[in-house]
């Protein structure tokens, strides 16, 4: 989730993530519109990927999401383009940051509207930074939840707590094969870290919606070594420095697909309006209401009609699945003490950087990706 604008600012580009897919060997820089070639079809489960077209899709991807579902629509829209996506094998929903109860009764609903049984834990409702104060737009459950859901025990519903528990016994089960999709602050990552300090090691990739690399104009075509770009904060990392600092210190492979790249992909129109007259199916109805409380709310906010919205944590979420929207850089991240990002360019870091996104392109998969034949 992101602190949003009404409208995207394009004059800024910065970072995201890797392609994670085979535990991050050959972090090579690709160009927007990656087109690798050569690669071999799926001819079975254990193969490591398949093509399609430009794009890279790996089969059977091992994902655990955590989230601040419920604020922002970024995040509902993640949740529903990737259990519309069938390489995609969920392994658990994680909520987190402030009222994490009413986030996984959201996702959870979403989830059961889908027919899956996906487990769902809510996690740290207080990062473990002191400041600021936990930042809510007023909007979470409505459009969604009824009064009953909202009343009800978590236990109830079928959720869990203790969200960073069930990430680190996931992970260190699965070694080498989790994609931690990390789409709001990073305070059950941490505490999964602390829990047990092998998650870092032993996840295949986390993606973050987060961070920043802000360039003095346009993006170069390669970042100067030894140059560092610094970058004013970004909404969840100033939301928990503490655990964005520990996250970022630890030895885990990184990519943090950051709003200084989302803002630059604007999404309206036609599949706007299918997604919140959507009648069917019965998740797309759920997000589809949300996503008509949040149009609301940001016209409301901005005092004029808000018709669209920038899929900050879709991106994200399409990136984590390997779909090469955006061109990155290697290097390493530093999160300092003021909550400023500095990244500094270097082949051999374990942090990933994206210096530009093909907006369009991304912008012709979403809708369809999202909404089938809903498009």
């Amino acid at each position: 989730m992101v602190v949003p604008s009404d409208r995207p600012a394009c004059g800024v580009i910065s970072e995201r993530n890797h392609p994670g897919v085979s535990g991050f060997e050959g972090w090579a820089s690709h160009s927007c519109g990656y087109s690798p070639t050569s690669l071999p079809t799926r001819k079975s489960r254990n193969q490591r990927f398949l093509t399609t077209e430009r794009l890279l899709v790996y089969p059977d991807m091992k994902l655990l999401i955590d989230t601040d579902i419920g604020s922002d629509i970024d995040d509902a829209l993640a949740l529903l383009l990737l259990l519309h996506m069938a390489e995609v094998d969920i392994l658990g929903v994680t909520t987190t940051y402030g009222c994490v109860d009413v986030r996984a009764k959201i996702a959870k609903k979403i989830i059961n509207a889908r027919g899956l049984n996906v487990p769902v834990f809510a996690g740290s409702a207080q990062p473990l930074s002191r400041w600021p104060q936990v930042w809510h737009t007023g909007t979470e459950g409505k459009g969604i939840l009824d009064d009953d859901e909202s009343r009800a025990d978590l236990t109830d519903l079928g959720i869990g707590t203790r969200a960073n528990e069930f990430i680190a016994d996931t992970v260190v089960r699965n070694p080498g094969e989790v994609t931690l999709v990390a789409l709001g602050p990073l305070t059950n990552v941490a505490m999964a870290i602390r829990e047990n300090p092998q998650v870092a090691e032993k996840a295949k990739a986390i993606y973050f919606m987060g961070c920043g690399v802000t360039f003095p104009a346009r993006a170069p075509e390669n970042l100067q070594q030894g140059t560092k770009y610094r970058s004013e904060p970004s909404h969840n990392v100033w939301a928990d420095l503490r655990a964005a600092r520990e996250v970022f210190e630890s030895e885990a492979r990184i990519s943090a697909v950051t709003n200084d790249v989302t803002t630059q992909v604007w999404w309206d129109g036609s599949s706007v309006r299918a997604l919140t007259d959507s009648d069917g199916p019965p998740e797309a109805v759920l997000v589809g209401s949300m996503l008509k409380v949040w149009l609301e709310h940001r016209s409301e906010s901005f005092n004029k009609p808000i018709t669209g919205t920038c899929p900050h944590d879709a991106l994200a979420a399409a990136e984590a699945c390997g779909r090469g929207f955006v061109r990155y850089e290697s290097g390493l991240m530093h999160i300092d003490c003021n909550r400023y990002t500095t990244f500094t360019p270097d082949p051999s870091g374990r942090h990933r950087a994206g210096a530009c996104v093909d907006a369009e392109r991304f912008l012709e998969w979403f809708p369809h990706a999202l909404l089938g034949p809903l498009r």
